[in-house]
């Protein structure tokens, strides 16, 4: 195998591209990490409550990240949100980002989803 090191990336047009820095897909009723990169671990914080802890370190609090989950059909549907589960808004640090899932039929009910798929870019 081998490895490109580059400072930068971009288009034959000088478009940059940013590319995942971390992703995990991640079981949080076992609660089991499926796949990572970059992801040291996953704390399971409470019932439908997680946080994403990096290997390395983003370089400021300001990334963007994408969530997609699922849970079983005939049981309840999961809503992820950046959230810490409460009104007030999740954590986003340096280190590490906090997610809640809540049952869409309840929207106060959390729930742990069977799949979140995470992606942090920066």
């Amino acid at each position: 195998m081998s490895t490109i090191k580059v400072d930068n990336l971009e288009t034959v047009a000088g478009v940059p591209l940013h590319p995942a820095k971390a992703w995990v897909n991640y079981n949080q009723t076992t609660p089991v990490i499926n796949g990572s990169s970059n992801i040291s671990s996953m704390t399971d914080d409470s019932t439908g409550v997680y946080t994403a802890n990096f290997a390395t370190s983003m370089s400021g609090a300001n990334y963007s990240s994408n969530l997609l989950s699922d849970a079983p059909v005939s049981t309840w549907h999961v809503q992820g949100h950046i959230s810490s589960g409460s009104s007030t808004p999740g954590t986003y640090t340096t280190s590490a980002a906090q997610f809640a899932h809540f049952n869409q039929a309840n929207s106060g009910q959390r729930a742990d989803p069977q799949k979140a798929c995470l992606q942090f870019v920066e």
